[in-house]
């Protein structure tokens, strides 16, 4: 009997109480909730890295299918293309960027933007999460002067005048030929290809600061020469 009893007490000793077993349980909690957020956050940091640097890749392209003409690719606006769709999507449609595949390869796949991928879309809409690309239509219609081959055709009266009240010179007031956007980690438009106006360019207003937080608005920007 008494050798029994001891039997008894040593499996009490060598199980857990059910008072450890939630101590233990609070402290993974607690090591998950610290390590989660480091995780996510590294994971938006190295999706804004990738974004950065396909983007200038689709720079390096544009820059060399100017080299080739005296223009750059049309975006839709010059194209003249509808295209309906919420967040102003059709900036971002690949129909815009065909011209650096289509005759001339200037690259051999289009980069999509991962803040804006989603494989659930319908066809039609995957074709609209590729990056912005603002060029001569987007600047000369801002500026109210029309637009031919890639040029603005600016007025003797508004030459050199820098203004958000149209008419104005678009090659004065903005400093980019073209505009490469993402959405980046908010997933919102914050219109930051107005960025490369004269007077929002010591302040970069729109454009995406980690310094603000890793999710913070604002969007990530490459402009061309």
């Amino acid at each position: 009997m008494h050798l029994f009893t001891n039997d008894r007490m040593e499996k009490r000793e060598k199980a857990f109480t059910l008072i450890e077993l939630l101590i233990v349980i609070a402290i993974i909690l607690i090591l998950i909730g610290i390590a989660l957020p480091n995780f996510l956050e590294a994971q938006v940091r190295a999706k804004v890295t990738n974004a950065e640097g396909e983007m200038r890749s689709i720079k390096i392209a544009l820059v060399s299918y100017g080299v080739d003409r005296p223009f750059y690719p049309a975006d839709i606006m010059e194209q003249g293309i509808s295209i309906p769709g919420p967040s102003h999507s059709w900036t971002r449609s690949i129909l815009g960027w065909k011209q650096l595949t289509t005759p001339t390869a200037y690259m051999k796949a289009l980069p999509q933007d991962r803040f804006m991928y989603d494989e659930n879309w319908t066809p039609s809409r995957q074709a609209e999460q590729y990056y912005r690309y603002l060029a001569a239509g987007w600047r000369c219609g801002c500026a109210g002067v029309s637009v031919k081959k890639g040029k603005c055709i600016v007025p003797a009266a508004v030459k050199g005048k820098i203004s958000f009240t149209t008419p104005f010179d678009p090659d004065a007031t903005f400093k980019g030929s073209f505009t490469i956007l993402s959405d980046g980690p908010d997933r919102t438009w914050n219109f930051g290809e107005w960025v490369v106006h004269q007077e929002n360019f010591r302040s970069r207003n729109g454009l995406y600061s980690p310094t603000n937080g890793t999710t913070s608005s604002g969007d990530l920007v490459v402009w061309g020469p």
